[in-house]
């Protein structure tokens, strides 16, 4: 899923909020140990996919476009850290199937907290292909920061609306250094484990995944002016596959990359019902 891109020009990148140093929580295999979580997310962009490797889509009913490119995710990282990140995203999973068959009442929230605080930052490898994802909507009736505090303040809403459940639910909306699980509840159950990173002044939302996240990426929302008063919500996504079983099978078995497209045009779709 769920996974943003490089910074434009001219821009810093959000710098890493402190991390809580991966701890021996009994959730996680003993031999688990969380990548370095120090380099920014941005420190190592790609470079835009070429022309003739892109591939767009256009939804002329609702305003909505997104372009990807053309090769999918492909598996990165060397076997025993693959091998972590397989074993993260089964344990996940098994989670995310209780949590789903007792309606979010087992894992416990407290249960949740102790898993995810011991997860390490899981964003794309440097020097490794990495596939993109643009999305766009222009929304006439609202401000950017209309919109912009509409996801921070209520993003459940937001996500709801794409058939996702965040686990636990953050009891002040999204803020710096916030974890939780983006729940799906398709077959089989997913729980994508995510960071949010905010940048207010720039009315910007990451979501950086987490250990255990069958992606590694970063996905980025920005709130810009149209310039008759509305907003131009660009989203941008990069990723690469945490493994390569999980990744053949998510997209080419499960097709996983057409799950993630229809959940990004249903939080569009979602942002374009707030009003003023």
């Amino acid at each position: 899923m769920d996974p943003v891109g490089p910074t434009g020009a001219g821009q810093s990148p959000m710098p890493d909020p402190p991390q809580t140093p991966s701890s021996s929580s009994p959730l996680l295999p003993p031999w688990a140990k969380a990548p370095d979580q120090s380099a920014p997310v941005w420190s190592n962009p790609t470079a835009p996919p070429a022309a003739d490797q892109i591939e767009s889509f256009i939804h002329s009913g609702d305003g909505f476009h997104f372009s990807a490119s053309a090769e999918g995710p492909e598996g990165t990282g060397a076997f025993y850290d693959q091998a972590s990140q397989a074993c993260y995203t089964a344990l996940l999973s098994g989670a995310a199937a209780a949590s789903v068959a007792t309606h979010g009442e087992q894992p416990s929230d407290e249960t949740i907290h102790t898993l995810i605080d011991a997860l390490g930052i899981n964003k794309p490898l440097p020097g490794e292909p990495t596939a993109t994802a643009d999305y766009q909507s222009t929304i006439c009736h609202a401000p950017p920061q209309v919109l912009y505090d509409a996801f921070v303040e209520n993003p459940d809403r937001f996500f709801a609306a794409a058939g996702l459940k965040i686990r636990p639910l953050p009891a002040h909306g999204l803020e710096t250094g916030v974890r939780f699980m983006l729940e799906d509840g398709s077959t089989p159950p997913i729980w994508a484990p995510v960071e949010v990173r905010l940048d207010p002044e720039r009315r910007r939302i990451q979501f950086v995944c987490l250990d255990g996240h069958p992606l590694r990426g970063v996905n980025e929302f920005r709130f810009e002016p149209d310039g008759h008063g509305g907003t131009k919500v660009d989203q941008h996504s990069e990723f690469q596959g945490s493994s390569t079983p999980t990744t053949l099978l998510g997209v080419h078995v499960m097709k996983a990359l057409e799950r993630q497209h229809a959940i990004w045009q249903s939080v569009h779709g979602e942002l374009g019902k707030v009003t003023r």
